[in-house]
C-alpha cells in the first residue's frame, strides 16, 4: 500500500488525467516479448502477441516495441483531460516538424 499525505492546498491543486494513448503505450510494453506478465494479463499477451506479429497493420506498432526503450517524448504528451485516444493522436499529429526533429535525434 503506499500513503500519500498532502496538505489542503497540495490536495486542490491535484488533476487526475486520462489518457488512452498511455494505455495502449502501457498495453504494447507489458507485450514485449522479454516481459513476462502476471496471471490477469497472460491470455491477453498471448493474443496481443500473435496480433502484433500476424497483422501487417500493426507495423508502426512492432516498430515502437522493437525500437529503442527510449523515444521522444512528444509521442506521448501530457494528457490534458482528453478521454478519446483519437484526440490524443491528434495532439501527437500537430507537434511541429522542427520539434519532432529535435527530439529524434535527441530521443
Amino acid at each position: 500500500m503506499i500513503r500519500i499525505e498532502l496538505d489542503e492546498a497540495s490536495l486542490g491543486a491535484t488533476r487526475i488525467a486520462i489518457s488512452p494513448l498511455w494505455d495502449a503505450f502501457c498495453s504494447l510494453h507489458l507485450a514485449m516479448p522479454h516481459r513476462h506478465p502476471s496471471r490477469p494479463y497472460e491470455e491477453w499477451v498471448v493474443r496481443a502477441r500473435e496480433v502484433l506479429r500476424e497483422d501487417d497493420r500493426t507495423h508502426a506498432l512492432r516498430l515502437l516495441i522493437d525500437g529503442p526503450h527510449q523515444f521522444p517524448d512528444f509521442m506521448l504528451p501530457r494528457p490534458v483531460g482528453a478521454t478519446a485516444i483519437e484526440k490524443e493522436l491528434d495532439a501527437v499529429r500537430i507537434t511541429p516538424a522542427d520539434v519532432v526533429r529535435a527530439r529524434a535525434v535527441t530521443g
